[in-house]
């Protein structure tokens, strides 16, 4: 699971759905600082956050979210490739008064394997459920320079990551990445010591 909280403004109108499992809002959701390092990501609430802040929220809100990134996955209609996109699915959207905010990153915080991506030796983190691909994100690993424990990092490897949650526009498919600022190494013991 991948946990996600971020302070933002709400960057497009808010679409309002009626499902066979209840009502949902989405929206393009902004965090971060301007002329720096901006995210942007779909938000989706549901029940009565969903109600709230289709009826109170609109384009510019600031607001606090604060839930957990899936991943969704569906088929272009017109290349017939299959296609991703992380999601907050948010168990809170704190609509925040008017006035300035402060402009800071998102902190996102997660657990999972390391595996490498590919042809790259490009550490990636899984996480989500064992067995299965359903609920599984793959989030390429970047670190500041000042991440202490990175050099001994190998595939396979258990960690807990704190950092921020970034969008490489440059990539060849644009592909979302986390910051590492905080890292742990799970230590694996063996059933007999």
């Amino acid at each position: 699971m991948v946990h996600f909280h971020a302070v933002g403004h709400i960057a497009t109108d808010i679409v309002r759905r009626e499902t066979s499992e209840g009502v949902t809002a989405s929206f393009r959701f902004c965090s971060g600082i301007p002329g720096q390092s901006r995210l942007w990501i779909t938000a989706e609430a549901t029940g009565h956050t969903a109600g709230r802040i289709h009826t109170h929220g609109r384009i510019d809100r600031a607001v606090l979210i604060a839930g957990q990134l899936t991943q969704r996955a569906w088929r272009d209609r017109t290349t017939q490739q299959q296609r991703r996109r992380l999601v907050v699915l948010a168990a809170t959207v704190e609509l925040l008064p008017a006035g300035d905010h402060p402009a800071m990153h998102n902190h996102t915080i997660t657990h999972g394997r390391l595996t490498t991506d590919g042809d790259t030796d490009q550490l990636t983190l899984v996480t989500g459920r064992t067995g299965t691909t359903a609920g599984k994100i793959w989030l390429p690993i970047s670190t500041w320079e000042h991440t202490r424990g990175t050099e001994h990092l190998t595939p396979g490897n258990i960690i807990t990551i704190a950092g921020r949650l970034a969008y490489n526009k440059h990539a060849e498919q644009g592909r979302y990445h986390l910051v590492a600022q905080t890292l742990t190494t799970a230590k694996l013991t063996s059933a007999g010591s």
